[in-house]
């Protein structure tokens, strides 16, 4: 939706044609964005037309890159105060011994 906002402005008629989209969920992703700041509205024959913040955008971009430079620390399960049973190391590379409350804290996943 944001390739296709950013090299035309559209209705949400026209984006969920475009994008092939029931209306109602472009008219959610649409609002979604809107309220993010990501993109702005402008009525143009009473319909409503949406086009990219791009100064925004572009800010969320450097602020993404900033956030994807955060290193990532080894879980603690005693400042996290897990209980007795869930006191294992969490750097395991196999998940198989941890329980599901490990693998959600400490790995991330549950699978």
């Amino acid at each position: 939706m944001l390739n296709a906002l950013l090299k035309k402005n559209y209705c949400v008629n026209a984006i969920s044609q475009e994008l092939n989209m029931p209306k109602e969920i472009a008219s959610k992703h649409i609002k979604a964005l809107a309220d993010a700041g990501i993109l702005m509205s402008e009525n143009k024959n009473n319909f409503m037309h949406y086009r990219v913040n791009r100064e925004v955008l572009t800010e969320l971009s450097s602020d993404l890159r900033e956030l994807s430079q955060i290193n990532e620390e080894k879980c603690d399960t005693e400042e996290i105060n897990c209980p007795q049973n869930e006191k294992s190391p969490c750097d395991a590379k196999e998940t198989q011994d941890c329980s599901s409350e490990q693998k959600i804290i400490c790995h991330g996943h549950q699978s």
